[in-house]
């Protein structure tokens, strides 16, 4: 899921979102958890999301704040510069968006190109730790510049130089983004299938089902829904 921009009044919503999804192994957020909020915002947002996994992972969007992106920190479960295994899953993360607005969080592509060297350091040194055959997973806020989820309006490009950069020269078997509303689905970008979430605010969500194949490789198959009536605005 991406893009909650959680706020007061949200949480019925956001409930009648996670029925709608029932339950997962692993739920991982790409950022905009909140709308500018407090971390009483993002806790609710946590609390409501236990209802579909006990096991959360997370990055911070360019409308979380930096309080948001420590308490992610805090409590564990921020993969921004870090990187976690779940399952069949090796995961790290990028938070934040290439610069923009004083309000945004926001960074240098040279910043956005160095977390996101530090997450995939972690990521080895796991491997190390754990040798597995993983899948291997990129969470972001922001697209990778030049894909078919970063085109905002007027379809110009927006996403980040450091981010294509980054999979271009790395081996991801999945990339999970958000950020850009208009840009929904799942296409492919350096012979990885991309995901741009969409707008969970407005009833946007993916299920990702990893099964073992029959050449003892593993399958991933993915599902995007949004139900209509379930606007948040």
């Amino acid at each position: 899921m991406s893009d909650l921009h959680f706020k007061k009044g949200y949480d019925d919503k956001l409930e009648s979102l996670t029925k709608t999804i029932g339950k997962a192994d692993l739920v991982l957020l790409a950022g905009d958890l909140t709308h500018f909020g407090k971390e009483r915002e993002l806790e609710t947002v946590l609390n409501i999301l236990s209802n579909v996994s006990s096991t959360i992972y997370a990055v911070p969007g360019n409308c979380d704040t930096t309080a948001i992106a420590e308490s992610l920190k805090k409590r564990g479960i921020s993969l921004e510069g870090s990187a976690a295994i779940a399952d069949e899953c090796l995961i790290n993360g990028l938070g934040g968006v290439p610069q923009w607005r004083k309000v945004d969080y926001g960074f240098t592509e040279v910043e956005l190109s160095q977390t996101l060297q530090h997450g995939a350091d972690s990521a080895e040194t796991l491997l190390n730790e754990r040798p597995g055959g993983y899948i291997r997973i990129l969470l972001t806020h922001v697209p990778p510049y030049g894909s078919k989820a970063d085109r905002a309006m007027f379809m110009k490009h927006v996403g980040s130089q450091a981010v294509a950069s980054h999979i271009q020269q790395s081996r991801y078997d999945l990339c999970i983004c958000g950020h850009i509303h208009e840009c929904v689905g799942v296409s492919m970008f350096n012979d990885v299938p991309l995901i741009n979430c969409g707008p969970a605010r407005r009833g946007y969500y993916v299920i990702i089902n990893i099964e073992p194949g029959s050449d003892e490789q593993l399958n991933i198959k993915i599902e995007s829904k949004r139900d209509g009536s379930r606007f948040w605005l």
